[in-house]
């Protein structure tokens, strides 16, 4: 649906300006913030609705994320994760 949120999650601290540089992209957005290295680090009802993912490496498996369209990763170079599902 066109006007349902979109849900942002970052697995970086964000600081208050790129919050807010992200969030006044759209009203939709929804932007969760949970810093962490590990994937059970995020609570699972994330996990189930988010549809972008701004991380540096953490990936979970395509079952944990049914709703996820887009990983922006935070470093150059994705060739290691070319593989992953």
């Amino acid at each position: 649906m066109a006007d349902s949120p979109i849900l942002v999650l970052s697995t970086l601290e964000l600081s208050d300006a790129q919050r807010a540089k992200l969030t006044g992209l759209s009203e939709r957005i929804e932007l969760a913030v949970q810093p962490a290295n590990k994937v059970e680090e995020i609570p699972e009802d994330i996990w189930n609705t988010v549809e972008v993912l701004f991380t540096t490496s953490l990936l979970p498996d395509p079952e944990l994320v049914p709703h996820l369209k887009w990983i922006q990763l935070y470093s150059a170079g994705v060739n290691r994760y070319v593989d992953h599902p």
